[in-house]
Formats: structure tokens, sequence, C-alpha cells
């Protein structure tokens, strides 16, 4: 919820255009701040233990509280009095579940959040299926061999992530920004799909641990920085309503429905049997499913983008 609420502020205090322009920059502050939060946490948890890591992730919010009111005082400053006054309107009484079922751009983005999240649960599941059975079929399954097992696991997942890390922050820093000048916050949300749809096809054919872990290597990476900014910045021409209610419905709710609908998948497939070639084309048809919302996204993207760049939307700040 944190989160959600901070990206509909995001989406508030810039129009469109400046959006366009500034989210690659805000989302690479995302993963800065992932890189090292968790480098932190691994010496901070050592000298303080979890309850100190716990006061310093509460002063850390309160933290964000100032600086988003210094970020508002700043905005409303810089824009004009009709705008601010606009800004100062108390929101609606509709919620958000009641904003997303009457606009159909909404559903259609609450439908995507499903679909990738769903999509997105079972690769992961996969990828771990993968490595246990590696693991096994290098070291055995007896009990005497667990504790290597543990410790090939753990480095393989501390490789997997260094690389989707290191690999996301490039993306963020020379890559998304330009991809959505040239093609557009639209264009930009068929990048991950696409390549989502011919990795899964291809684990599909070739279901070794080398293919999975690549698929999702590239899976992740343009999740964590084009995919994430570029699904972030649908929210740009919106209502603040829909920023600030229906936002919080999509990313929590309809965001835990997908994983709640994989962990239905897995327990099905677990029933029947299924082989990762198996989980690999329900991935396919729901990376199929994924490019046809977005076909259907875009163009209205595209529509509500240049409706809202009117005199005031073009206001840019000193």
């Amino acid at each position: 919820m944190v989160v959600a609420a901070y990206w509909g502020f995001a989406n508030d205090i810039y129009t469109p255009e400046q959006g366009k322009r500034l989210f690659a920059i805000v989302g690479l502050g995302s993963n800065l701040g992932a890189w090292l939060g968790a480098l932190g946490a691994a010496w901070l948890i050592q000298q303080l233990g979890p309850y100190g890591l716990m006061v310093i992730a509460a002063v850390v919010l309160v933290a964000c509280v100032l600086m988003a009111q210094v970020v508002h005082r700043r905005q409303a400053g810089a824009t004009s009095r009709a705008a601010s006054a606009v800004a100062d309107q108390p929101l609606g009484k509709e919620g958000g579940f009641e904003l997303i079922f009457k606009d159909r751009y909404l559903l259609l983005i609450a439908a995507l959040v499903v679909v990738l999240n769903v999509a997105n649960t079972l690769g992961e599941y996969l990828l771990s299926k993968m490595v246990v059975a590696e693991s096994i079929a290098r070291l055995g399954a007896d009990p005497a061999s667990l504790d290597a097992r543990r410790k090939f696991i753990g480095a393989f997942y501390g490789d997997f992530f260094s690389f989707v890390n290191l690999a996301s922050f490039l993306l963020q820093t020379f890559a998304v920004s330009r991809i959505i000048k040239f093609v557009g916050v639209g264009g930009a949300m068929f990048f991950h799909p696409v390549v989502a749809f011919l990795g899964y096809l291809g684990m599909a054919r070739f279901p070794s641990l080398g293919v999975v872990e690549a698929v999702k290597m590239a899976d992740n990476s343009i999740d964590y920085s084009l995919g994430n900014t570029a699904k972030q910045a649908l929210w740009l021409p919106t209502s603040r309503e829909a920023k600030y209610k229906a936002k919080q419905a999509v990313d929590a709710f309809f965001m835990r429905a997908g994983d709640v609908l994989a962990a239905g998948v897995v327990f099905v497939g677990e029933i029947l049997a299924f082989t990762v070639p198996a989980f690999a084309a329900v991935n396919v048809g729901l990376a199929t499913i994924w490019l046809v919302i977005i076909s259907r996204l875009a163009p209205e993207n595209r529509r509500r983008m240049a409706a809202a760049q009117g005199p005031e939307a073009r206001e840019e700040r000193p």
C-alpha cells in the first residue's frame, strides 16, 4: 500500500509529459534503493538484530512522509492558483473497486496486473522446481547431503539475483527513458510480454535449468525496470480519484489475486502431473492474453495522454 500510494502521488504531481520523462529516473531510485537496502540489511541485522532493523525502517518511512510534504509544497508553489485549488479539493466518495468497474481503461490495467502476476509467479515456481531438482541430481536426496543442497540453492539464487539486479539497474539507467521517449508508454508495455512469450516458448521446447534461468533473468530484469516504469506511467492520464483509490485496489487486491490464481494453477498442475514444458505452455498462453490486453490498453493510453495535454497540464515546473 505504501508503494501504491507513492506512485499515486508521483502520478498526481506530474503531468503526463513530465511523467514520461521523469518516471525512468524515479524507477532508477527504486532500483538503487532495493540494491542498497539489501546490502545494508545484511550488515545491520548482524549489528542491531531484527528489532533495531525495524526501528530504522520506521525512521525511513517517517523521512519519506516528510519528503513527500516538501515535494507537495514545492509543486504547489510552481503551479497556477487554479491548479492548486483543484489539488486541494477532497476526493470523491466513489470507492476504488467502483472506479475500476466503471472505467474500461482501469479494468484493463487491473486485468493486466492479474495476468502478469500469474505468469511471473508460475515462472518463479518453475525456476525453484528446477533448482531443487538440479541440487538432488548433483548431490543426492539423502539427509546427509541436505546441507550441501542448501548451499547449492543459496549460491544459485545469490548469483541469480545479483545478475537480475545489475541488469535491471543498467536497463533503467540507459534504456528505459529512451524506449519510452521513442515508442511511448503504450509501446513500451509490449516489450515484457514479447520477451515472456518467446522465453516460455523456448522453455517449453528446451526445459533445462540453464534455459529456465536465462528466461527468468530476462523476465525479471525487464519487469523490474521497463515493465514497472511503463506500468506506473499508465496511471498518468487518469483522474486523482483513480490514482489514489483505484490504484490502491489494483496494487493490493488484484496483484495478490494474481498470486492466489497462480497457486491454484500450480495446485491443479501438480495433481495432473504437469511437467515443466506443460507449465511453460500455460505461461505461453498467459503471455498471449497479456499481449491482447496491452493491444487494447496502448491506443486508449495514447488517446488519454493526448487529451491530458490541456493548458494546465502543459505547465512545466521552473
